[in-house]
């Protein structure tokens, strides 16, 4: 009987450690929606959401209070809009357009086309409601964004690096830590095109009509308007 009590005491207490390991919240209620553990095929897709999904492992978790939670691990992508996203990890939570909050971590690329705008990082957070971007990189490495403009390519490199969209028509790029620009000739692989270019309320970039872009570094300010 002892040994028994014992077994399940030590059950208990790794799913413990593994709920607190996935970032779980002690005492919270989630209900699993759908999960996916692919077998013999690389990638699946889910096309229940707002948004279309793409990765290795997904995972949809619903909260007490309607918070809808998606995880995708392995080859991960977010199609949302004219914006695409790509890392190895996504974890994406939102109740509404506006709430919507997205972490990337791994080889993260995210391309718009309204703007046309790349960016590359190890890490990226975005917060839709405040309009708000961050590249992040590991020490010691760099963080891209690449923006083209008529015939002109501009491209950023930097320790990591801001975004916010001020009156949803002015750009504010804060690069910092070792930062770099160049001014570049565009050419056709700069221009980016996103198949699913249908409208989408939870594209990060909906709504926005770009007329000034600001870059701004501890010591000094580039602005321009977009032709």
């Amino acid at each position: 009987m002892l040994i028994r009590i014992v077994a399940v005491l030590l059950c208990l207490s790794g799913i413990t450690d593994l709920c607190l390991a996935d970032g779980f919240v002690p005492g919270r209620k989630y209900f699993v929606k759908n999960t996916y553990t692919p077998r013999s095929v690389k990638t699946k897709s889910l096309k229940e959401l707002p948004f279309e999904v793409e990765a290795e492992q997904l995972k949809i978790l619903m909260t007490q209070d309607d918070q809808c939670i998606v995880s995708l691990k392995g080859n991960a992508r977010l199609f949302c809009g004219q914006t695409r996203y790509s890392a190895d990890q996504i974890e994406i939570s939102y109740k509404s357009p506006n709430d919507q909050w997205i972490l990337m971590q791994g080889h993260v690329e995210i391309e718009n086309e309204q703007d046309q705008l790349r960016m590359t990082a190890q890490r990226a957070i975005v917060e839709k409601g405040r309009r708000y971007l961050r590249l992040l990189s590991r020490q010691g490495e760099q963080v891209t964004l690449s923006m083209t403009q008529g015939t002109q390519t501009t491209r950023i490199r930097a320790g990591y690096i801001n975004l916010l969209y001020k009156n949803l028509d002015a750009l504010l790029i804060h690069p910092t830590d070792h930062v770099t620009l160049k001014v570049l000739p565009a050419t056709p692989a700069d221009r980016i095109e996103v198949t699913e270019g249908q409208p989408n309320p939870f594209d990060f970039f909906s709504g926005i009509e770009l007329a000034v872009v600001k870059i701004y570094s501890e010591d000094w300010v580039v602005a321009a308007r977009k032709p």
